[in-house]
């Protein structure tokens, strides 16, 4: 879901708690990068997502902050310029400009692995994660109790990963 708040555009990942986080950074952010979405055809995003313990968003120049617990790493943040971040349980991943993905913190069952490749989107889940790849196919990485890491096949222009299950669209 996008939310839109003092021009600026919010992927709202987790319910009302992420929407709080949001308008708290948003009245973080300095003044002088605000501008509405009717001045710039292609205004600054950022993306914000609860995970766990903890939680992270990309900012408008690109870096990436995350807050909360660190533990196993959470908020140590891997360097580069991102489009989006997914906050699972105790690991996140995201997206890079580029399209590559990075992904950090536990990493019992391979969630902190992912596949190469460009992808859309990427959402990190309780011990795995799914990602859309350009193409629209999802990759899906991770604990694969219930078969959560075996992804149907078709295209996708988004998929939300959650505790042992997926949904896309």
């Amino acid at each position: 879901m996008k939310v839109y708040v003092g021009g600026r555009i919010f992927f709202v990942a987790a319910g009302l708690a992420v929407l709080v986080l949001a308008l708290a950074f948003t009245r973080a952010a300095s003044q002088s990068d605000a501008r509405s979405l009717s001045d710039d055809p292609t205004p600054p995003s950022r993306t914000v997502s609860a995970g766990g313990y903890h939680t992270c968003a990309v900012r408008t120049d690109g870096t990436l902050a995350c807050w909360g617990s660190d533990g196993y790493g959470l908020a140590t943040l891997p360097a580069g310029t991102f489009r989006q971040v997914s906050a699972g349980g105790y690991h996140n991943c995201g997206v890079r400009t580029d399209g590559t993905l990075a992904c950090w913190g536990a990493d019992g069952y391979g969630q902190t692995t992912p596949p190469a490749g460009t992808f859309s989107q990427v959402s990190a889940g309780g011990y795995h994660n799914c990602g859309v790849r350009i193409d629209g196919t999802l990759a899906c990485w991770g604990l694969d109790a219930y078969g959560q890491t075996d992804p149907p096949a078709g295209t996708f222009s988004q998929v939300s990963a959650g505790g042992y299950h997926n949904c896309g669209v």
